[in-house]
This record gives C-alpha cells, sequence and structure tokens, in this order.
C-alpha cells in the first residue's frame, strides 16, 4: 500500500498569510492543507477559495465573527466569509465550538475556523480543543481526519434571514395573493350555476354549494 506523502506547496503571498502543503493518500488522492491567518477587520481573500474549491482544508483564525456559524457576535468580514463559503462550497466542520478568548472581551469564542471544500467533508472525523495557559488567546486545535475515504455529500448552505429583503418578498407575495384571489372570484358564478341546478335531473343527492369567499 502507497503510504501519505506530504510536500511543500507555496501560497501566491497576494492571496493573504497563508502556507499550504499537499497531502497524496493510499488512493493516490491530492489534498491542499493550507493555514491561513487574516489580520483584524480585513476581509477574507476570494481568490483563495477560488484557486482551492476542492480537495482543500483551511484552517486558522480568519478574524471574521458570524454568529450563523456559531460565534458571539457578527461583522461585515463575517458576512462576507459566509458568502464566499456558500459561493464555492466549503463548509466549516467546528462550527459552535470554542477555540480561544475573544481579545475584545475576554469570552470564550470561535476564534480558529476548521474548513474543508465539500468533497473532503465526508473524511471529517472530530475536533478536539486543549485548553492551555499560554501568552496567545488561541486553544490548541486538533481536527481528525481519515484521508483514505471516499464519499459524497451535501454542502451545507449558511442563512442570515436578517439580511433577507423583506418588503421585496412582501411585495411578491402580496401579487400571488391577489392573484389567486381574483381566479377564485372568477370561479364564483359557475359555482353559483352548479347550485342553482342541484334539483335537476339527475337522481343522486346534491352537496350545497357556497360561494367561495376568498380572504
Amino acid at each position: 500500500m502507497r503510504p501519505i506523502t506530504a510536500t511543500q506547496n507555496i501560497v501566491d503571498p497576494s492571496l493573504g498569510q497563508a502556507v499550504s502543503i499537499n497531502i497524496t493518500n493510499t488512493n493516490n488522492r491530492r489534498i491542499s492543507l493550507i493555514s491561513y491567518y487574516n489580520p483584524p477587520s480585513n476581509y477574507v481573500n476570494e481568490d483563495l477559495f477560488r484557486l482551492w474549491s476542492d480537495n482543500t482544508i483551511i484552517i486558522g483564525d480568519l478574524n471574521c465573527p458570524n454568529k450563523e456559524i456559531g460565534c458571539n457576535r457578527t461583522t461585515s468580514p463575517g458576512r462576507n466569509l459566509v458568502d464566499i463559503l456558500n459561493k464555492y462550497k466549503f463548509e466549516i466542520l467546528n462550527t459552535g465550538s470554542k477555540t480561544g478568548r475573544s481579545p475584545i472581551n475576554d469570552s470564550e469564542e470561535l476564534l480558529v475556523l476548521v474548513i474543508a471544500s465539500r468533497d473532503l467533508v465526508p473524511l471529517y472525523l472530530n475536533t478536539e480543543t486543549y485548553i492551555e495557559d499560554l501568552i496567545s488567546e488561541h486553544y490548541f486545535v486538533v481536527s481528525r481526519f481519515n484521508f483514505n475515504l471516499t464519499s459524497d455529500h451535501s454542502i451545507k448552505t449558511y442563512y442570515d434571514y436578517n439580511r433577507a429583503d423583506w418588503s421585496y418578498f412582501e411585495s411578491l407575495t402580496d401579487t400571488e395573493f391577489n392573484s389567486i384571489h381574483s381566479s377564485l372570484l372568477c370561479l364564483t358564478p359557475s359555482i353559483n350555476s352548479l347550485d342553482n341546478n342541484k334539483n335537476g335531473k339527475n337522481n343522486y343527492n346534491h352537496t350545497q354549494l357556497k360561494d367561495i369567499r376568498a380572504f
């Protein structure tokens, strides 16, 4: 059986503070493992996710908090990150776990993210966090994968309902309901006609039909 091997891969500096290695598993599958740091208040580089959209694991402090992924708060960079994850079909594997202490208020927070492309999500086993007395606000984070497995996976999509255009939604539903109402009113004369003829030539009992009152 071919052993798992790893080789260094240089990430373009323009993509941010990232380093990478390539792992080749026993099935000759090449997997990119990227360690990525994104400074506070910065937006993540979308090209990093676009260029490594398959067979990729990204781990690091992206400084993009968003309640949709289990953080204590939501910022503009956090909303942007969720948009990118949905666009390029990545999934956060340690959603909601506490991986450090926030430098803002010293509360436990999801700082270090473990992100994988959709095709690698089935290989994920678990993430463990070790709290140590360190100068850094980050905890030790260990994620385990079985790189010899293969499977399909339906990507998880993150939704932020606070960003929905509810006024537009209301206008669409009002238009649709009005259309249904008008259609039902058009049926009323025909139903009245059936109701008036209920004592016609047929010998079976007729059910009393009423005018339709919509809404």
